[in-house]
């Protein structure tokens, strides 16, 4: 079944005047379990890698990965790595470049989301993990040429601990509105005049609940805008040319969060499905992956060129 969303009660562009000018294109992925194939769209599953190229490793100096003992969620490396061994064979093992496996995250095609700035000469879009870590350098993205691959190569074994569901995808165009200290002063007095006020906090300027409810989707989408509600709003500049960043994909613990079942944002197709169930659980979190601390994340690509190197922010 098609997984769409629901038209909200409150149309945004039509109750804030001039709001539609800041609107920006957005695609849910709506991921669900399934077998994808290297050639097709997905997240998680098998990447169009071709055999002759060596599969990317962390690389980091002085990586966390080495000195983890392996919690849920933090690492990618087996307790026995770094168990029994000296002080100084940990120091020497820090200073050498990580040789942790990067965990295969999301792959798009040019041909299913335009919407995306391929660089000139690419038609697939490869997002790639470090595992266990969400800081600003934790993925990776590779632009490739889908004719250029003739042999593809199997992932290499990762830790069942940050492996990523593999999920077939159902994209679908819907718009999404800027974070509120995205807007000017007078569209924001506009939001409040159409739905309400809402109470400034320490001073700063804020929006009612029902524009964070409606304007930015959850879950995995591609463009758009982020929502930031636990952190104060960054700048993402590139560090290549220092040009402004745009979101490129958004990555998310839940399609929508499980304490609100009732969430605009609930695919028409799970409406049916009973609350505190497993299936419940799936749907809501189909991809099994666990973004920051259970909530999201932004993959932000250059605004002047999309080749530059991403950069990752988190709630």
């Amino acid at each position: 079944m098609t997984r769409t969303s629901e038209r909200p009660d409150v149309d945004l562009a039509e109750v804030v005047p001039g709001i539609d000018v800041y609107a920006s294109p957005a695609v849910r992925l709506h991921p669900r379990p399934g077998q994808p194939e290297a050639w097709v769209s997905h997240i998680g599953g098998p990447l169009l890698w071709p055999a002759a190229d060596p599969w990317p490793r962390c690389d980091a100096r002085f990586c966390w990965h080495y000195l983890s003992d392996g919690p849920a969620g933090t690492s990618s490396v087996q307790p026995s790595r770094v168990s029994g061994l000296s002080v100084d064979e940990r120091t020497d093992r820090l200073r050498a470049s990580c040789d942790v496996p990067l965990t295969p995250l999301v792959q798009l095609y040019r041909a299913d989301f335009p919407e995306i700035a391929f660089p000139a000469g690419s038609d697939v879009l490869q997002l790639l993990w470090r595992g266990g870590f969400w800081d600003r350098d934790c993925i990776r993205a590779y632009w490739r040429d889908s004719a250029s691959v003739f042999a593809v190569q199997a992932a290499p074994p990762v830790d069942v601990q940050v492996a990523v569901r593999p999920c077939v995808l159902d994209p679908e165009r819907i718009i999404d509105f800027p974070w509120f200290e995205e807007l000017p002063g007078d569209v924001l007095r506009r939001i409040n005049d159409a739905l309400g006020e809402s109470a400034a906090e320490e001073g700063r300027p804020a929006a009612p609940a029902l524009y964070h409810r409606l304007s930015a989707a959850p879950g995995f989408k591609v463009g758009g805008s982020l929502a930031w509600p636990a952190v104060e709003m960054p700048s993402v500049i590139c560090p290549d040319c220092g040009a402004s960043c745009t979101l490129l994909v958004q990555l998310d613990t839940y399609e929508w969060l499980p304490s609100d079942p009732d969430s605009p944002w609930r695919p028409s197709a799970c409406g049916d499905v009973a609350e505190d169930t497993e299936e419940y659980e799936n749907a809501c979190s189909p991809v099994g992956l666990v973004v920051g601390r259970a909530t999201y994340g932004g993959v932000f690509a250059c605004s002047a060129d999309s080749a530059h190197a991403v950069q990752f922010r988190c709630q």
